[in-house]
């Protein structure tokens, strides 16, 4: 680290710069450079050792896992795998389920589900908006702003604004709220961020 710059090697060999915010202990979303790299400057920085001091109560970034999974259905009832989907460096926490049809989302690797109706349905495997919410649930009562939130569901390649964390939150609690009714864990500190509460 250079005068609030953080100097990192990605996997094909590139130094990437992004600037450092002492007072969060984290880098700051969006301002990542490639400075150095083999198709820049012909330096490769795969084979560097780098050495990283972090302050007590640091966490490291989460890396976002990927969603997949298969399908088969006979009728009208469908079987759902997501034993396809990863997290580079973890392990997936939960798995939640939109079958497309208005109904209670299912959890778990594996889902069945039966539809009351024929039609075609676009089902979705979301695994964000849980990784937000055991971020949030992992220290009640601690705010995180939505650039922490966005480090927790996204790696620094993909671009996301302040509305994408609202809309997780709000589709979260619409989820969290069809199991319970009187689910209001979730608070919004407008301007600041999140924070979950156990009461």
């Amino acid at each position: 680290m250079v005068d609030n710059q953080l100097y990192t090697s990605s996997s094909n060999g590139n130094l990437v710069r992004r600037t450092w915010n002492p007072s969060t202990g984290l880098p700051v979303s969006g301002t990542n450079e490639t400075v150095s790299g083999p198709n820049i400057d012909g330096e490769d920085w795969r084979a560097r050792d780098t050495f990283n001091y972090a302050p007590a109560g640091f966490e490291v970034p989460n890396t976002p896992p990927t969603a997949s999974f298969s399908e088969s259905c006979s009728g009208a009832t469908c079987s759902f795998d997501a034993a396809a989907s990863s997290d580079p460096d973890g392990s997936i926490a939960s798995y939640a389920w939109d079958f497309g049809d208005s109904t209670s989302p299912g959890t778990g690797v594996t889902a069945n589900h039966v539809y009351a109706v024929s039609g075609t349905y676009t089902v979705s495997l979301t695994v964000t908006e849980f990784m937000l919410l055991q971020a949030l649930a992992q220290r009640p009562g601690f705010v995180k702003s939505r650039d922490q939130l966005m480090d927790v569901a996204y790696d620094d390649q993909v671009y996301v604004d302040d509305r994408t964390i609202e809309s997780h939150i709000k589709r979260l609690r619409k989820k969290m709220r069809s199991v319970d009714e009187e689910f209001l864990a979730i608070e919004t500190l407008y301007g600041i961020g999140y924070r979950y509460n156990e009461e």
